[in-house]
């Protein structure tokens, strides 16, 4: 239970920077997006 919840209050700490880091980089967004599709293919 206690290492769960850990689990979680880690991810959503993730998410927050990852959200941070996105708004720096949303200039980039579009090149970052296109470049992921290109991986994915």
């Amino acid at each position: 239970m206690v290492i769960e919840l850990t689990a979680a209050s880690d991810f959503s700490k993730f998410i927050l920077v990852l959200s941070h880091k996105h708004r720096r980089l949303q200039g980039r967004r579009q090149g970052l997006f296109s470049e992921a599709l290109s991986l994915l293919d």
